[in-house]
């Protein structure tokens, strides 16, 4: 006898396959000689929450526009992948109003912003 998948099956393993290839796309960046990075194309939904929260847009509004070349990205949007990378990285009570008070686009003299291949390639060669 034979025995068929599940329905929907291969549908939730494309699903769980497209998930893992955004997950590597990762943006990295310095701030103050501190790594940081971010896999912005999963960002969970209570911080995409937290984003509206604290400006009123959507968080697809912050979103890198990615085209044949480097990421393009406002300051603005910068300063909100900052934000979220540093909530990301141990700071999970860092509020807006704490941030922008904090930020300064001159501490990213050093800025290095990469998006890491999804085929697993090195982002820094």
């Amino acid at each position: 006898m034979a025995t068929a998948p599940k329905p929907g099956t291969k549908r939730l393993a494309a699903e769980a396959a497209a998930s893992t290839e955004a997950a590597k796309s990762v943006l990295y960046f310095t701030y103050e000689n501190e790594p940081l990075s971010l896999a912005w194309q999963v960002v969970p939904i209570l911080e995409r929450v937290e984003v509206r929260k604290a400006t009123g847009l959507p968080w697809e509004a912050f979103c890198p526009v990615l085209g044949t070349g480097a990421p393009t990205i406002g300051e603005d949007s910068l300063c909100v992948l900052w934000w979220l990378a540093r909530r990301a990285h141990g700071e999970r009570g860092l509020t807006w109003d704490q941030a922008m008070s904090e930020w300064d686009v001159d501490q990213f003299g050093d800025l290095r912003l990469a998006l890491a291949d999804p085929r697993g390639d090195d982002p820094e060669a």
